[in-house]
């Protein structure tokens, strides 16, 4: 990819086309995105052969201060890269790999999107057992967001996942005292219940946070494949 920049940066056997330079540059340095500072620019020289257009590097400098940036305008860089917004192309498996490195950062948001992402498969292979994985993660964290997600997917049994209405119920429970409205979600959760075991679980929701949902699929991809 680094080469193919080139090429066109340089209009060495091609044209020069700035545009396809960018696009090229861009998809290989986030590709980076999940490593060491110095190890992507020790890849980025390696790769280019220690001659690297000015084009080039200017975009691995911009794209490495973005790395650099608070942690909620990492996240918004994700969805800019998944959707194309300038100055990116669109790119969903990079927008991935940018989720998989801000949510190891320990970034709810981020693990929540990318969750959202793994298991919906945009751009990228369904992953059912890394979306579940990382929705609760978010959702132990306090995502709002996450909790809600997971209470549907434990009371429908979505995703691989088998069906756990005592789990749900905790779930959408801290869903709603965060305001969300979930009465619809919770009402489902708890017809599966008896009702002394509704009125334990509303008055022990906050105490023990539930395992991980176990899931039927055993199928384990790489994320953002």
């Amino acid at each position: 990819m680094l080469l193919l920049a080139k090429l066109s940066a340089l209009g060495d056997g091609v044209p020069v086309n700035e545009a396809e330079a960018h696009r090229w540059a861009q998809k290989a340095i986030l590709g980076w995105v999940d490593g060491a500072p110095t190890d992507r620019r020790e890849r980025l020289t390696s790769a280019m052969q220690q001659d690297v257009p000015a084009l080039i590097q200017d975009e691995f400098d911009r794209i490495e201060a973005l790395l650099d940036a608070p942690i909620e305008s990492r996240i918004s860089t994700a969805s800019q890269i998944e959707s194309g917004q300038p100055p990116f192309f669109a790119d969903p498996q990079r927008a991935c790999l940018w989720r998989l490195s801000t949510a190891k950062s320990d970034a709810v948001g981020a693990q929540f999107a990318l969750a959202v992402q793994l298991l919906e498969g945009r751009g990228v292979a369904v992953n059912e057992v890394a979306g579940i994985g990382w929705l609760h993660r978010a959702a132990s964290a306090g995502n709002p967001q996450a909790q809600s997600r997971l209470g549907t997917v434990l009371t429908k049994g979505e995703f691989g996942v088998r069906k756990d209405f005592h789990a749900a119920y905790r779930w959408l429970t801290r869903t709603k005292a965060a305001g969300i409205d979930v009465d619809t979600a919770l009402a489902e959760a708890a017809s599966h219940l008896k009702p002394d075991a509704v009125a334990f679980l509303a008055k022990s929701a906050f105490e023990v946070t539930p395992p991980a949902p176990k899931t039927k699929s055993y199928r384990r991809t790489k994320e953002c494949e």
